[in-house]
């Protein structure tokens, strides 16, 4: 198979349990076969590696792309504010806070409000050096 992380990024969206490059070692072809036949995922480590560093600059990217108002909800969100509050303290409506968080729910490939939440905890917390 293909050794672009894209490829293998939507091959994965699309639902494979697995991914091998073609020329992997026999064993390994067994290997990744018994762990997906077990119920597992399998995945080169090399290529894991790339498709992490791929969603992760793929985040950032959409992170950047965020407008001014997506990103002082998505602040008051991770404070914990209820979008009653967020649309209070940036005097909008209530739906408007709602609209916009369905933005940041598919701009940011949340899968639900926790989700969302969770992503915008994790982008508040300084970073490790």
């Amino acid at each position: 198979m293909y050794l672009d992380p894209q490829i293998v990024s939507a091959a994965i969206a699309a639902g494979a349990s697995g991914y091998l490059i073609k020329d992997a070692p026999p064993h390994e072809l067994a290997n990744a076969v018994a762990q997906v036949h077990s119920g597992q995922r399998y995945m080169d480590q090399q290529l894991a590696v790339r498709v992490a560093l791929l969603r992760a600059e793929a985040e950032r990217d959409a992170i950047a792309a965020l407008t001014h108002r997506e990103r002082q909800v998505l602040d008051l969100l991770s404070e914990g504010k209820s979008y009653s509050v967020a649309a209070d303290e940036l005097g909008i409506n209530y739906k408007t806070v709602t609209n916009i968080t369905y933005s940041l729910r598919r701009k940011l490939n949340a899968k639900g409000l926790p989700d969302l939440i969770r992503k915008a905890v994790e982008l508040r917390r300084p970073k490790k050096s």
